[in-house]
């Protein structure tokens, strides 16, 4: 497999290739979902239990797995600033102080403050308080002519409440630009590189990955690396499983953003790479049982779900 990942990386241009835009992820920022009994306890809340064909993009602080397993990140703050760079809309009801600093902490993030979409109360927007004339003027001014404040009348959130946001989150959908230039730079574009390039391996080692990295010239410490990885599987976009004594990545088959590859060496399509990838995975002893082992589980858990 290391000859292939070599090849692989000598016959693409990365500076060339493309990033193909997949649909929307968001996060969500706010109150408490619902109490003890089940009973909806805030906006953010209400906002998901409407959130209907979107469920599947959304990604929640509630399913943040193992953020900080060995000591990975130093902080949340640095976690969560990786999973909303990854994503596309950051999407926070100001109802808690908890929402109000996640609000502070990314307003000034440059990759992040533009997917901003912020839901406040109506007490909020018109008091003279910090949140008003510091944080939503600043974002206000920052990013003139973007729909990025909602200004809610009433709690719980209304249906026309809701359908307003949900309108604005379709906007930002249709005006997100399907295909971009891939950069080295941007971090979200990272993210995409790392998914596609398991998903060609469809197992991976993480000595894979780092090797791959090293051949197309970007640089990343293991702890960082980990990290993301990290919010990868946070976001629902790779799984690990261990599989015997070593540990298994694997990409999530979701739609997802994608890289368009430009080819300076032959072969010159992605899936040619994928199928020699296919042929070494079943020469391997190790990558064989890992893949047959996913497989199965795949198999399995489609079964139940369509049974269900």
């Amino acid at each position: 497999m290391l000859k292939i990942i070599n090849d692989f990386c000598e016959a693409i241009d990365l500076s060339q290739s493309k990033v193909k835009n997949g649909p929307q992820k968001i996060t969500l920022f706010g109150g408490h979902i619902t109490n003890s009994n089940g009973q909806v306890l805030s906006q953010r809340g209400t906002f998901l239990c409407i959130a209907g064909k979107l469920a599947d993009s959304l990604v929640v602080p509630e399913n943040y797995k193992n953020w900080n397993q060995f000591g990975m990140y130093n902080d949340l703050l640095s976690f969560e600033e990786d999973v909303c760079t990854l994503v596309d809309v950051v999407l926070v009801f100001l109802e808690t102080e908890g929402a109000i600093a996640e609000f502070a902490a990314l307003i000034k993030h440059e990759n992040i403050a533009p997917k901003l979409l912020i839901v406040v109360n109506q007490e909020h927007y018109e008091s003279d308080s910090f949140i008003k004339l510091g944080l939503l003027r600043y974002l206000e001014a920052a990013h003139k002519g973007s729909d990025n404040i909602v200004v809610a009348h009433n709690n719980p959130l209304i249906r026309a409440e809701l359908d307003h946001i949900l309108k604005l989150l379709e906007q930002r959908s249709q005006q997100q630009p399907k295909i971009e230039s891939f950069r080295q730079k941007n971090l979200r574009h990272i993210f995409y590189l790392i998914v596609d390039f398991i998903d060609i391996l469809q197992v991976a080692r993480i000595s894979d990955i780092q090797l791959m990295l090293k051949k197309l010239g970007i640089s990343y410490s293991k702890n960082r690396l980990e990290q993301l990885l990290s919010a990868l599987k946070n976001a629902e976009l790779i799984r690990e499983d261990k599989m015997l004594s070593e540990r298994c990545f694997s990409a999530i088959s979701t739609p997802r953003a994608s890289i368009e590859y430009a080819f300076v060496k032959s072969p010159g399509k992605r899936v040619t790479w994928k199928a020699r990838a296919f042929e070494n995975t079943l020469g391997d002893k190790w990558r064989a049982y890992a893949f047959r082992t996913l497989k199965s589980k795949d198999i399995s858990k489609s079964e139940v779900v369509n049974g269900a």
